[in-house]
């Protein structure tokens, strides 16, 4: 026997009635034992199980041999013989009684062995159980859980039940650990004005670069930070300074600050990387429902936000870059539904993408990009396939949009493919997308803009708009496909293919009809209007007719909007080149 290792419970409990059965055929001699009865003993967690004398003293040494956590079975005979004493409630005591197996004594309720060893400090392995035997379901076992894993690292298991917390719990450690609830009914709450409770609930890793925590995963868990009954501010899960983080299927509610905190904001330096959240809720805190500062490659996706004071998801702070935001929900939140921002002794804010979310109903704007700070720059965030409607609820002029690029350090940043409306009746959200402060060099293209309050777009700055549905209506709307690393999307500048940039064709044409030139070699010119044509532009001529031998046909900016078409004779009489004219064309590069 092995104690049950790898046997599900069902077929350790078929298992020993089978050989309880069978013993109960084998003659009591076999087994070299004395006495009207037979006693057997199993320890939990050994491998080995043992028959004893079907007396007093047999049963004794029974229970000394089982320890704390084990089952004895007393055979039949042995009735009115054996006095059971004191018992662990651990050990379970089966006598066979009118051809069934019963608990023997009087004890109040049935207490079934562990399966496998304990987790305690030498022992259960990379594992260890929180669930009130060895550690208690608080945060000090917790705590405590976690201080007994081995240096490497390795798994919390979180039974269900409610885990009180008066302390935070702390994890600095360098190896990798695995925090793993058992679903929904696993609450960690904090208890009524515990003060000792700072940064967060369970917070992983140190502050300004120190304490590095590699290989951090969080699921299954509830975290109730019981506002009500609490003041102090803290969040419910923060990681500060993790490089390689998992969280899912977690909950986040009731902080008196964040729910999710992942970086660290008065920290300037980028402190955690490689952070991935995936199907987690964040409801009815105080702050931001899931707050990224000082981070780089971290991926949100199918998390809900709602109801939280603050932001539903924010991104910013320190150097933040290389984000993806994907298929998430933000609803009713107390400010943005998605913010990206830099502040004081920040530095940028760069590579985000949000790709495929909602945001519905939050008090200001659905999506804002926005820099209040000289040099402190927020550039190439991609906005791509979202849908942002009804938001503004409480908001102000500036407040109340689908999309806000805020700020003259905004820069390089995409708005594509989006929908933006005010379809609650009320219409709060007043304009699709708005630039603001200066905003200059972004791209606003081939977003449905239709039934906002005040105006498709209030746009200021330098910015490339074109495509973009302004009405409800059978305006056409072309649809743009998806930026990808190689292939992004076009602007009125040209087009990444491939990962090569290909540069603005543009031309026009006029009907030209060239004369003799005075002498050969000579030239004669004349000019077609090509709006935007600048000096350094390279243009191509094409002639309604085919160029002699003797002629060279050339073409060049001359002027802001004019394009010189050149018609050149090397050698022979002079002559006409074009007779009696036509068509020409003129491209160019810009």
């Amino acid at each position: 026997m092995d104690g049950g290792r790898g046997l599900t419970n069902s077929t350790r409990r078929l298992l020993l009635g089978i050989f309880a059965s069978a013993m109960l055929l084998v003659p009591a001699a076999a087994f070299g034992y004395t006495g009207n009865c037979a006693i057997w003993a199993h320890k939990t967690g050994n491998f080995t199980s043992k028959f004893h004398n079907g007396n007093q003293a047999g049963f004794d040494d029974a229970k000394s041999f089982v320890g704390t956590n084990g089952t004895i079975w007393i055979y039949p005979g042995c009735d009115g013989q054996i006095t059971l004493g004191t018992l662990s409630d651990s050990v379970l005591v089966m006598q066979y009684q009118s051809g069934s197996w019963i608990q023997a004594g009087a004890r109040a309720t049935m207490t079934f062995p562990r399966l496998g060893p304990a987790s305690s400090a030498g022992s259960g392995g990379a594992i260890r159980i929180v669930d009130g035997v060895t550690f208690a379901q608080t945060g000090a076992g917790l705590s405590a859980a976690i201080s007994d894993l081995p240096t490497a690292g390795g798994t919390i298991i979180a039974p269900q039940g409610e885990y009180s917390f008066s302390v935070a719990v702390t994890y600095t450690g360098t190896g990798a650990i695995k925090i793993v609830g058992g679903g929904p009914g696993v609450t960690v709450f904090k208890q009524a004005n515990s003060a000792n409770i700072g940064t967060g609930l369970l917070v992983f890793g140190g502050l300004a670069g120190a304490n590095e925590v590699a290989n951090v995963s969080v699921s299954g868990i509830t975290f109730d930070g019981n506002r009500a009954n609490n003041t102090t501010n803290f969040s419910a899960l923060f990681m500060r300074n993790v490089a390689g983080a998992d969280v899912e299927n977690c909950e986040f509610q009731n902080s008196t600050d964040i729910g999710l905190g992942i970086g660290d904001g008065s920290d300037a330096n980028t402190s955690s990387f490689y952070v991935r959240v995936r199907s987690c809720y964040a409801h009815n805190n105080e702050g931001n429902g899931f707050d990224m500062a000082n981070s780089a490659f971290g991926i949100f996706t199918g998390n809900v936000a709602r109801f939280n004071g603050g932001v539903g998801f924010f991104c910013g702070h320190g150097i933040s870059y290389d984000h993806l935001y994907s298929n998430n929900l933000s609803e009713a939140n107390g400010n943005d539904g998605f913010q990206v921002t830099v502040g004081t002794g920040d530095t940028v804010a760069k590579r985000i993408v949000y790709h495929g979310n909602i945001a519905r109903a939050d008090s200001l704007n659905g999506f804002r990009a926005v820099s209040s700070l000289a040099g402190k720059q927020i550039n190439n965030v991609m906005y791509i396939g979202n849908e942002a409607y009804s938001n503004g609820v409480a908001g102000t002029a500036n407040a109340q949009n689908g999309f806000l690029l805020d700020g003259a350090d905004v820069t390089q940043c995409v708005v594509t493919g989006n929908r933006a409306l005010a379809d609650d009746g009320t219409t709060t959200q007043k304009y699709g997308v708005m630039t603001r402060n200066s905003a200059t060099n972004n791209v606003i293209a081939n977003n449905s803009l239709e039934a906002n309050n005040t105006a498709a777009t209030s746009l200021v700055g330098t910015n490339q708009v074109y495509g973009n549905k302004t009405a409800a209506s059978s305006e056409e709307f072309p649809i743009v496909g998806y930026a990808t690393v190689s292939d992004s999307l076009r602007t009125n500048k040209g087009l990444y293919v491939g990962g090569q940039f290909v540069n603005k064709i543009d031309g026009a044409s006029a009907t030209l009809n060239f004369g003799v030139p005075a002498a050969v070699p000579g030239s004669v010119d004349l000019t077609i209007t090509v709006a935007g044509a600048a000096l350094g532009d390279q243009p191509v001529v094409g002639a309604p007719l085919t160029v002699g031998v003797n002629y060279v046909l050339t073409a060049f900016v001359s002027a802001a909007n004019t394009v010189t078409v050149r018609w050149t004779q090397i050698a022979g009489a002079a002559a006409d080149p074009d007779g009696a004219g036509g068509t020409y064309k003129v491209r160019f590069l810009q």
